[in-house]
C-alpha cells in the first residue's frame, strides 16, 4: 500500500546543508566560552551569543518556507559565521592582536606584561571588533535582501529589525571613531557603557521564541484545492438520499502529522540548544575566582540563573508535549493505513528489542533505556536550578554575614 507522495517536506539535501549551516553558526560559541568573568565583555559575548542563535531560527524558517537553500544564501551566511567568529574571538580574548613587532626575536621576548604591549594590542582588538560588528549588520542586511529575491519571502516584523540594524550599525561606526581619536582611557569610559547594548539581541531572541512565523512567504506547495461549487436551492419537494460524506485522507493526514512531528523536533533541538548556551555562559563566572569573592556576583548571576532555567522548562514542557502529541496522534492513524512505524518504535522503548518484518531484530541497548530524551532533558535543566539556587543562596549568606 502507498501513499501519495508528500512534497511539502523540505528535500534530503536542503536540509543536510541547512543543518551544516545551524552547526557552524553555533561554533563561535564554543569560543565564549572563555570568555571573562562578569563584566562588559560576557555582556557583549551575550549579545553576540544572541544574534548567533537568532541566526538559526531565522535560517532555518526561511529555508523552510523557501523550500531550498540558494549558493548566493549560503555564501551570505558563511560570511557571517567567519564574522562572529572573529568578535567572539577579540571579546574572549582581548590580546588575540599582537603587535607585528612581537612577530621578531627581540620582540617575542619582551615580557608580556608590558603595559605598553598590552595598550597597543588592546587598541588594536578594539578597531577590528567595531569594524567587524559593522561589518556584521551589513551581511544581516544582505542576508535578509538575498533571502527575499531568491526565496520569495519577507520578514514578518520588518520595522523593528531595520531599527536593530541601523543602531548597530551606527553604535560601532562610533565606537570605531573613538577607538580611532582616543587613548585606551577614554575609550574604556565609553565601552563599559556600550558593553549594554549586548542585552538587546537578547531581548529580540526572546521574542522570538514566541512567534510563530518569522517570516512571511510561500510555505504552502500542495496543489491548489479545486473551487466549490456554488450553492443550490434545496428542491424539498423531491426525496432525495442523504449525501455521503467525502472519505477520510488518511495518507494526507498522516504525511501533515508527519512535517508537524519534524517541525517540533527541530523547535525542541533549536530551544534546548538556545537555553543550554546561555545558561553555561551565565554559569561560566561562577566558576572564577574572583567571583568566588564577590557576594552580590554570586546572589545576581543565581537570579538571574534560576529565572533563566524556569524559563527554559516552561519551553521545553510545552515543546515536548506538543511532540508527544503528534507522535500518538500518528501511532493512531497507523492501523488504518497498515504501517508501524510509531507503533513499533513504542515498542522498541518499552521492551528493548523489536522485529521489523521479519528481519533481524532491533535491539536497544539496557543503558538507551535507563532514561527517555525527556527525562534527560530535565535532569539537565534541574542541575542547573540547583546550581543557580545554591549560588543565590550562596550570594545572599555572604551578603548577610558581611
Amino acid at each position: 500500500m502507498t501513499g501519495p507522495v508528500d512534497s511539502d517536506r523540505l528535500p534530503l539535501s536542503e536540509e543536510a546543508k541547512l543543518l551544516t549551516a545551524a552547526a557552524l553558526y553555533l561554533l563561535p560559541l564554543t569560543i565564549g566560552l572563555r570568555a571573562e568573568p562578569l563584566g562588559p565583555n560576557f555582556i557583549l559575548m551575550l549579545g553576540l551569543m544572541a544574534i548567533s542563535v537568532s541566526k538559526v531560527l531565522h535560517l532555518r524558517q526561511a529555508v523552510v518556507k523557501g523550500r531550498s537553500y540558494p549558493p548566493s544564501l549560503m555564501a551570505t551566511d558563511f560570511a557571517i559565521v567567519l564574522v562572529l567568529l572573529g568578535m567572539f574571538q577579540l571579546v574572549a580574548r582581548p590580546l588575540s592582536l599582537a603587535p607585528s613587532y612581537l612577530w621578531n626575536l627581540p620582540g617575542f621576548l619582551t615580557p608580556e606584561n608590558d603595559p605598553n604591549i598590552k595598550e597597543a594590542t588592546l587598541l588594536r582588538g578594539w578597531k577590528v571588533f567595531w569594524s567587524l560588528g559593522m561589518a556584521l549588520f551589513g551581511l544581516i542586511i544582505l542576508w535578509t535582501t538575498v533571502a527575499q529575491r531568491t526565496l520569495q519571502i519577507k520578514r514578518h516584523t520588518p520595522v523593528r529589525y531595520w531599527i536593530a540594524w541601523i543602531a548597530g550599525l551606527v553604535l560601532s561606526a562610533v565606537m570605531l571613531h573613538r577607538t580611532l581619536t582616543n587613548d585606551p582611557q577614554g575609550v574604556f569610559a565609553w565601552y563599559r557603557w556600550v558593553a549594554f547594548a549586548g542585552l538587546l539581541p537578547l531581548a529580540f531572541l526572546l521574542l522570538e521564541f514566541f512567534d510563530e512565523d518569522l517570516f512571511d512567504g510561500p510555505c504552502d506547495h500542495r496543489a491548489p484545492r479545486p473551487p466549490e461549487a456554488a450553492p443550490t436551492e434545496l428542491d424539498l419537494s423531491k426525496s432525495s438520499p442523504s449525501p455521503t460524506p467525502p472519505a477520510p485522507d488518511r495518507f494526507g493526514e498522516y504525511n501533515a502529522t508527519l512535517d508537524m512531528i519534524q517541525d517540533t523536533a527541530r523547535n525542541v533541538w533549536v530551544i534546548n540548544g538556545a537555553y543550554l548556551v546561555v545558561a553555561g555562559l551565565l554559569a561560566r563566572p561562577l566558576l572564577d575566582g574572583t567571583t568566588m569573592s564577590s557576594q552580590s556576583t554570586f546572589a545576581w548571576i543565581g537570579v538571574a540563573g534560576l529565572i533563566l532555567s524556569v524559563l527554559w522548562l516552561a519551553s521545553f514542557e510545552r515543546n515536548y508535549a506538543f511532540y508527544n502529541f503528534r507522535i500518538r496522534y500518528a501511532r493512531m492513524l497507523e492501523p488504518d493505513l497498515g504501517f508501524r512505524l510509531f507503533t513499533d518504535g513504542e515498542t522498541l522503548s518499552r521492551t528493548g528489542m523489536v522485529t521489523v518484518r521479519g528481519l533481524d531484530p532491533v535491539i536497544m541497548s539496557p543503558i538507551g533505556r535507563l532514561a527517555s530524551i525527556q527525562g534527560l532533558t530535565r535532569a539537565i535543566i534541574s542541575l542547573f536550578l540547583l546550581g543557580f539556587g545554591a549560588a543565590f543562596i550562596i550570594g545572599l549568606c555572604r551578603l548577610s554575614a558581611a
